[in-house]
């Protein structure tokens, strides 16, 4: 599925659980050795990790939800809100 890309093609993972919640860590893991021959890396975006699972408030779950969304589709961008995070290194251990 990779190869039908340019190798200068983004690869993202977008979720909206926090981090420590979605299944971010398996998708690493999983999707690393497929991009290391191309030198690419996996780019998260998503909410910052959280001892909950959603923020408490209707208004601002939909404010991360739309910060989400646009990050992930903005190419190479840069997140400028503290709970989306863009993550392109890998994920500590």
């Amino acid at each position: 599925m990779l190869a039908r890309y340019p190798l200068g093609s983004e690869v993202v993972w977008a979720q909206e659980e926090p981090r420590n919640m979605g299944p971010w860590r398996f998708v690493w893991e999983q999707m690393a050795p497929l991009l290391e021959p191309s030198r690419r890396q996996l780019r998260y975006v998503g909410r910052a990790g959280s001892a909950s699972p959603a923020s408490g408030s209707l208004k601002r779950h939909q404010q991360e939800q739309s910060e989400i969304v646009a990050e992930a589709l903005a190419p190479g961008s840069v997140a400028r809100a503290r709970k989306v995070r863009v993550i392109t290194r890998r994920p500590p251990r």
